[in-house]
This record gives structure tokens, sequence and C-alpha cells, in this order.
């Protein structure tokens, strides 16, 4: 490729990342960052038909672009960043369509750095940062380009022939830009991870994604968790420190929210106007009593950023220790919670015994539909005994669900206008939510208050103290309302194993790399804030003391004994044994070339004082570099060392069997030389 396609393309693939960043962040209105994928398409479609930029001035498109940032500001965009990046992608579409000069492309360059920094604030995703990292070298790579084209400029050469020149980017090159782009990584992850957290970030996501899932919100339809049960993505990690529980207890369900008002189609939270706030722990940072009841354990709950608008919590949940301005619990034992300004999406809670729910049942744990009464009497009677009543009831109508109905995802097409009495008197095939539906009903035929809880229960164990809970893992269950017992969970789902289609399991394994980069994304990014960071430091000095600690008896116990000599023998043997090993080599390879030198050694030594001979005197297209050498010794006779220099690199290069063990110190003497010699020449004139 020649110098000036090397140009372009690093300067296509620097805008392209940056426009990537933007649209990947999901924050901006399609249009903006497609008017400038657009402008980027223009540019390449014209410079491949050598054209003009039809925008030769961007005076009058930069005031436009602002006079739609004032706008943007007052009437569209939700916040000043927002509107800032839309006018920045404005600019940059006007800059791509107008000239082409070093100036210009250096703006672009410009403004593309400006929507990297906006993406840096709105996005909190793992792809974020790889696609920061191809950005941070293929920016490095077009300013090089730029400034080298500066350099060839600022000498009075003309750009057409810097364009058209071939070789000019070798291995050196590469080399040079892959070493910055690893230094400046460098030196941001230690800058990163070193300089005080001093809490100035705007949140871990502010910028408007809706903070409810399907099957997690206040108004759940009966279809929606069957939409996302198929789905492997990691919804929440929990770590367990004292080891994972197995996977029925009951600290491995966790409870979203929860539902008590059903109109034949939808559930809803009927008590979330009625909240009422959960009393601070005192003195604790950022503590919550959320029950009664004696501490047993604690566990810590991590999850993702489209996860973070529900807290998940196990039934014995006592304590919530986590950045949280706010909580509430409504009448019907939904929490809900308003998040501070803080980077960390996880939080603790103590678990514990006698954890009971204090919320009675309200009216609407008992209302039915009225078009429900009968078929949920017939399936009542088909299901259970007449005389059972209670707990025994609520257990023979769970068991009856698990046994005579089938549990699938494809549920087979449903009345729209009577979907649960479809379910009970005809499909009888179906998901967790029709299930739960059916038994929570039921028993309030039966005069039972219920209510249906939507969460994740199971999970799959991560690492040795940790499990996930993938949005496949979503479930329903029912908790019924026993007077001598309070609030009992019955889950009338039947169990299914290998329910997933393969290429959904085949998904799923692909997932688990993506999740270990997720989730050391989260826990290092994410979430690195002061504390962390005290606690890096800490363990690190914690660390390095006890290396020096033990360090320091190691060498006193060698201080303390006699060294027997066969260890002293066997240590100089293993020192000297190498070394002497290596001498041997290098002699009989230095003997096996005679003292002559490596040809690729000649090579890459002679490259560096050409290109030192090249910038005094212009080396004509063509020209080849013993032609070059012998007309500058022919017009100044003060060129005549690099003649010989020259002479002596075609010999060791090419006549190996002709050169002399005496040309190879010749040739390392001059190459010693000859920057003296050649500084003060004057330069070539151009013919």
């Amino acid at each position: 490729m020649t110098f000036g396609a090397y140009e372009r393309l690093s300067l296509y693939v620097t805008v392209g990342l940056s426009l990537l960043l933007i649209a990947s962040t999901g924050e901006l209105a399609a249009q903006y960052y497609l008017i400038a994928a657009l402008g980027l398409a223009g540019r390449i479609g014209l410079e491949r038909r050598s054209m003009p930029g039809p925008m030769p001035s961007a005076t009058i498109p930069a005031l436009i672009a602002f006079a739609f940032f004032i706008v943007d500001v007052f009437w569209l965009a939700t916040n000043i960043l927002m509107a800032v990046t839309d006018f920045v992608l404005l600019l940059l579409f006007a800059k791509l369509l107008g000239d082409r000069r070093v100036r210009d492309n250096l703006q672009i360059i410009g403004l593309s750095f400006l929507l990297v920094l906006s993406a840096t604030v709105m996005m909190v995703e793992a792809l974020f940062g790889l696609l920061f990292l191809g950005y941070v070298f293929a920016s490095l790579w077009a300013l090089i380009l730029q400034n080298l084209r500066t350099q060839w400029e600022a000498a009075g050469n003309e750009t057409r022939v810097l364009e058209r020149r071939h070789g000019v980017l070798g291995r050196a090159f590469g080399v040079a830009v892959v070493g910055l782009g690893v230094g400046i990584i460098a030196f941001t992850l230690i800058f990163y991870f070193a300089f005080p957290r001093v809490g100035l970030r705007w949140g871990s996501n502010p910028f408007g994604h809706a903070e409810r899932s399907a099957g997690f919100s206040d108004q759940v339809r009966l279809n929606d968790i069957g939409r996302i049960n198929a789905n492997p993505a990691v919804a929440v990690r929990v770590e367990f420190p004292g080891g994972i529980p197995p996977e029925k207890n009951s600290l491995r369900r966790l409870r979203g929210t929860v539902l008590d008002s059903f109109d034949g189609q939808m559930w809803i939270d009927s008590g979330d106007a009625d909240r009422r706030p959960v009393r601070a722990i005192p003195n604790p940072a950022s503590g919550w009593r959320l029950r009664n009841g004696v501490r047993k354990g604690s566990l810590r709950v991590i999850p993702e950023a489209q996860y973070r608008g529900n807290l998940f919590l196990p039934r014995e949940a006592v304590h919530l220790y986590g950045e949280f301005n706010h909580i509430a619990r409504t009448s019907t034992g939904n929490f809900l919670a308003r998040r501070g300004r803080s980077n960390r999406l996880s939080y603790q809670i103590d678990y514990g015994e006698g954890a009971l729910e204090d919320a009675a049942p309200v009216d609407s744990h008992l209302a039915i539909p009225p078009s429900l009464a009968e078929p949920l009497e017939q399936s009542i009677r088909e299901l259970a005994p007449r005389e059972a009543e209670g707990a025994a009831l609520a257990q023979a109508l769970t068991d009856g669900l698990r046994g005579q109905y089938l549990y699938t995802l494809d549920v087979p097409p449903l009345d729209e206008q009577a979907p649960l009495a479809d379910f009970l008197r005809r499909t009888r095939t179906g998901h967790c939510e029709l299930f739960a539906s059916s038994l929570a009903l039921m028993l309030r035929a039966r005069g039972i208050p219920t209510r249906i809880v939507n969460g994740f229960a199971g999970g799959e164990v991560w690492d040795d103290s940790s499990v996930v809970f993938r949005e496949l893992h979503a479930h329903s269950w029912v908790e019924a309302w026993l007077p001598e017992r309070g609030w009992v969970e019955f889950d009338p789902t039947p169990t299914v194993v290998g329910q997933l289609a393969w290429h959904t399991r085949a998904v799923h394994a692909a997932y688990r790399l993506v999740d270990r980069v997720r989730f050391w994304w989260g826990l290092w990014f994410v979430e690195y804030d002061f504390e962390r960071q005290a606690e890096i430091a800490g363990n690190f000095r914690g660390a390095s003391t006890q290396v020096g600690r033990r360090l320091n008896e190691f060498l006193g116990n060698l201080r303390s004994r006699p060294i027997p000599e066969a260890v002293k023998v066997g240590l100089a043997a293993v020192l000297l044994v190498p070394a002497l090993t290596l001498a041997v080599v290098l002699a009989v390879r230095n003997r096996r070339r005679g003292g002559r030198l490596e040809a690729s050694r000649v090579q890459r030594l002679y490259r560096r004082r050409l290109r030192l001979a090249e910038r005094r005197a212009v080396r004509h297209e063509g020209e080849t570099v013993l032609r070059f050498a012998r007309d500058l010794a022919h017009q100044d006779a003060r060129w005549v060392p690099f003649l010989e220099y020259t002479e002596l690199y075609y010999r060791l290069r090419f006549g190996s069997a002709a050169a002399q063990p005496a040309d190879g110190l010749r040739f390392l003497e001059l190459h010693a030389r000859l920057p003296a010699l050649i500084k003060g020449r004057g330069r070539r004139p151009v013919t």
C-alpha cells in the first residue's frame, strides 16, 4: 500500500471506531450518529473517485450546527452532554465532507476523541473497553501519519509524491505504533488505579436506560417471563462468603417483585402508591433494617446494570447495606430503592432466622376475576381432595399442577381474553407464570390470601463462593398466607431438565467467556471507587510486608547456618555451566562465520546510515544505493567514506564468499564515523 492509502485508512478506522463507541451506548437518537456515518461513507466514496469535498468552507455548516445545538439544549436533548455530543456529530459530518488538509484531518481526529469522551461517561459495558483499545492504536496510527505528512510538506516537497510512495511504513513503524499504544494504555491503567477516587462520577449509567426489565416491573403480562426465560445473559451474581448453599436452599431463590392484583390478563402491584420508608440502621454506613430477625450470615448481590432498578433479596433478608439514598416498602411486600450517586451496583444482605415478614394480607390478595370462578372450581375439584384446607390444600394443588400439567416455553396459542382459563381447561401446557397464577387464584377461591413473586431461582455455580443467575433462571412462584406460619412459598411449576434447544445451549456456552470479561470489567472499572482502591492498597501493603518478613527470615537462616561444600559446588555448577555453554556456542558460531558479520545485521546497520544520508541529499526515484553513493562521491569528495561504506555493505550483504573479516571491522568503523562526517555535508541538488 502507498503512504496515501495508509493515511486514509487510519483516518477511516479512527472515525469509525469513535462512531461505534458512541452508537453502542444506546443513549443517542440513531439519526445523529447515522448522519456522521453517512459523512464518513461520503468521504470514502469521494476520495476513491478523486473528487473534492462538497463543503470547502466549514463556517456555514458550523453555524448551522451551533444553531441546532441551541435548540437541542432547550427543547430536544435530555441533558447538556447529549446536546454537546449531537453538536460534535454534526460538526464531524461537515468536516468529513470538507477540505482534506492536514489541519482538517487533525480536527476530525479531535472531534472523534470528543465522541470517545462522551461514550466514556455514558457507557459501562465491557464492549467499551474493547472498542477503546482499538481506538487508541488507530488514533496513534493516524496522528503519526499526519505528522509525517506535515514534516514532508514543511520541507517544501509535493504531497502527491509522498502519497504515491511505497515502503515508507515498514516494520519499525508498526512496532512504534504498538509500543506507543501499549505504553499509553499501561500509563492510563496505572493512573486510573493509583489516582484517588474522589466521587465525581455522574453515577454508573445516568442516561435514561429503562431500569426495569420484562418480568420485574410493577405490571407484568402472563407471557413476559416466557420471553426472557431462554436468554443466557447474566442478570445477577451472588457471592456467598460462607460457601454456596444447595440449589433447593431458600437463599438460592431471589425475590424481585411481588404482584397481588390480577385482572384476567395482567398482574400488578396494587400497593405501589402506598409506600412507607424502611428504617435506617443507626451508625453503620448505608445500612437499612428490612425485617426483625437474628443475623445468621451474609451474601453480596451484584446485579447487571439493566437490573439495578430492582432489589433482589432472599426471604430471610434482615439488613441491607449499599449505596442507597432511600428505601421503601409497599403494602404488598415490595422493596423499592433509590440509588445514590455511586459507582457501585452491588449491595450486601444480612440474612437470619425468624425473619418473618410483618406485612399482613390486604383485600387485593383475595380478589378473583368473576370470569375465572367456574374454571378455578373445576380445577380445584380435579386436583385436590374435598376435605383438604390450609397448608394441606396448598400442597395438594401444588402437587397436582406439577403432576398433571406440562411445562414448556413454547406456549400454545391461548385465548387472548381468558388465557388462564384456557391453560387450565384446554392446553394444560405453559410456563412458570401460568402455573403460579393458577395456584394463586385457586387458593384465593378457597379463602387463602396469595401473591405472585417474580425473581430468580436455582442459578448456576460460578466459582467456589458465588452463583450467577441468568435470565433463563427467571422464575415465578406463589406466596400464600397461613395464619400459623405467615407467608409461605409454594412452587407449582414442574421441574424440567434439558428444556433448552441445542442452539440455546450453544449460545449459553459462548456466554460463559463473555460473562467472565463483563464481570471483570464491572468489578475493576464500573465499581472501582475509593473504598476498593483503599482495599487494594491495604492488601498490597500487607502482602509486601509479609514477603519482606519471609525474605528476611530466609536470609537470616542462611547466615546462621553453614553451607555444606556440596551445596556450594552445586550452586557454582548451576551458575557456571550455562555461562560456559553459551560461550562455547558463540565461539563455534563465530568460527563458522569466520568472523564475518551476519547479513541481517549488516542490512539493519546500513539502513540507519542510508536514512541519515538521505536527509542531506535527495535520492532520486528508482536510484540504487550504490549509484546514489557514487554520484555523491563524484560531486563531493567528502562523500567518499559513504561510498566505501556502501561498497562494503554490498560485499558483506551479497558477496559473502569474497568478504574478509577485515571488511566487517572496516564496516563497523565507518558506521561509527559516518554521522560526524555526513552532518556537515551540503544538500544534493534536485535534478
